[in-house]
C-alpha cells in the first residue's frame, strides 16, 4: 500500500513539474523555485541524493528564502552524516533570515559537535 502512495505522489509531482515547465517555457520565464524543490523531493524519494541536492540548490538559487528547500538540503546532508555541510546550510539559511526546523537545527548542531 505504501508503494502505491509513493507512486501516486511521484505521478502527481511529475504532472506538476511538467505543467510548470511548459508554462515557464511558453512565457520564457525562469522556472519557479517550487519546481526545483518538488523535483528534488522526487529524486530524494528515489534515493538519487546527488540529484536531489542539486535541485534543492537550484530552488535556493531562484528563491533565497525558500524555507523548505533549505530544510530538505540540511536534512539530506544530516541523513548522509555530512554534518559539516548540514551546518553550512543552517548558517546560510540564518544569514538570509530563514528559520529552519528547530528540531533539525538542534540535531545538526549536536551531531556537528561530535
Amino acid at each position: 500500500m505504501k508503494c502505491k502512495h509513493v507512486l501516486i505522489f511521484i505521478v502527481l509531482a511529475l504532472a506538476s513539474i511538467l505543467w510548470a515547465t511548459s508554462r515557464a517555457l511558453a512565457q520564457k520565464q525562469e522556472l519557479p523555485a517550487d519546481y526545483y524543490y518538488i523535483h528534488g523531493n522526487i529524486l530524494f524519494n528515489l534515493k538519487r541524493f546527488q540529484g536531489a541536492r542539486d535541485q534543492y540548490l537550484k530552488a535556493i538559487g531562484v528563491d533565497a528564502g525558500h524555507i523548505r528547500a533549505y530544510n530538505n538540503l540540511a536534512n539530506l546532508y544530516y541523513t548522509a552524516k555530512d554534518y559539516e555541510n548540514a551546518l553550512k546550510v543552517l548558517e546560510q539559511a540564518e544569514a538570509k533570515g530563514v528559520a529552519l526546523n528547530p528540531k533539525l537545527k538542534e540535531a545538526v548542531l549536536k551531531a556537528a559537535q561530535k
